[in-house]
């Protein structure tokens, strides 16, 4: 079972069909109190809105009166070839719930889809919470553990073999 080396494997081209992202969205710690006041508890509901560019992929469940949850959450988004660029963001957007009124702004945090991609950042950490449309008193950070796998197109041609490093394999076939 003869397995050439890298530098002779099939070339990957640059061009992007597509990503995956692996998100989860662990806690978050010192979350800025929405529900003050006389009648209330000087805490909040909070939760976590999922979205990649705008677009929503995914909410984490509603923990109630706490500056400090825990989620656990696992996502899994799928992006095409026109929903991928570096430049687009995976913004995490922290809600206060609130049943009578319209749900208040706690904050978020934006990470770059190509930092992610590259390991130019760290992809478990704490991220700091930043003000955003409708929030100037953020605070705190959230958790998060996030990778971004790529998925490029491979030419093979007759008589090269590649290792594959787990044991599945997609192929898609097309044409010009």
């Amino acid at each position: 079972n003869f397995h050439p080396p890298p530098s002779l494997w099939p070339a990957m081209t640059e061009e992007v069909l597509g990503a995956e992202i692996d998100l989860e969205v662990l806690a978050g710690r010192n979350l800025v109190a929405k529900d003050t006041g006389w009648f209330r508890s000087n805490s909040s509901d909070p939760y976590v809105k999922v979205l990649v560019n705008g677009v929503k992929f995914g909410k984490t469940v509603t923990v109630k009166k706490s500056l400090d949850p825990e989620w656990n959450e696992t996502f899994k988004i799928h992006l095409n070839q026109r929903q991928y660029s570096p430049s687009n963001e995976l913004q995490l957007c922290i809600f206060d719930s609130d049943d009578v009124s319209r749900d208040d702004p706690m904050g978020e945090v934006r990470l770059k889809l190509g930092d992610l991609a590259s390991g130019a950042m760290k992809l478990d950490m704490w991220h700091k919470v930043q003000p955003c449309a409708g929030c100037t008193d953020a605070s705190g950070e959230l958790h998060v553990k996030v990778s971004v796998v790529l998925r490029k197109p491979l030419c093979l041609k007759r008589g090269n073999k590649m290792p594959l490093n787990n044991s599945r394999l997609l192929v898609g076939l097309g044409w010009p």
